[in-house]
């Protein structure tokens, strides 16, 4: 019993320290997959040797949550959409980014940030990027 008391006191140490000013990152490999073949890639095409697919939105969401959860509230969250190519699962951002939004808006601080070959770019989704200030890495 004792150990778990522990462990509960230092969770909540970590939660109360001055963390003003500082930054937690979520990186969300959302598309385990990706368009372009290069042959550089760490990633093995994308797939980083796994299965390809998509991340179900109810992932991403449960993710954001407990991330949300452990990360203190007077520091800054990051949220950090990757891959293989994450504008592969763009209707999986769109969800992720509205759920984030109105779940956490006003009661956290956040940035959307996406790491992309820019390739799947389009006005639209730009467009979409630069209403929620997306930072484009």
């Amino acid at each position: 019993m004792n150990f778990y008391k522990n462990r509960i006191t230092k969770i909540d140490e970590y939660q109360n320290l001055n963390t003003k000013n500082k930054r937690y990152g979520l990186f969300l490999c959302i598309a385990n997959i990706c368009n372009a073949k290069c042959i550089y890639c760490f990633a093995n095409h994308g797939d980083y040797g796994k299965e390809k697919g998509i991340m179900p939105s109810e992932i991403a969401y449960k993710a954001i949550d407990k991330f949300m959860e452990m990360t203190p509230k007077d520091a800054e969250a990051y949220i950090i959409f990757f891959g293989g190519e994450p504008l592969l699962a763009f209707k999986e951002i769109i969800n992720t980014v509205e759920y984030t939004n109105k779940k956490y808006l006003g009661e956290k601080s956040y940035q959307f940030h996406i790491v992309t070959n820019g390739t799947l770019l389009s006005r639209e989704r730009i467009d979409f990027f630069m209403n929620i200030i997306l930072v484009l890495q």
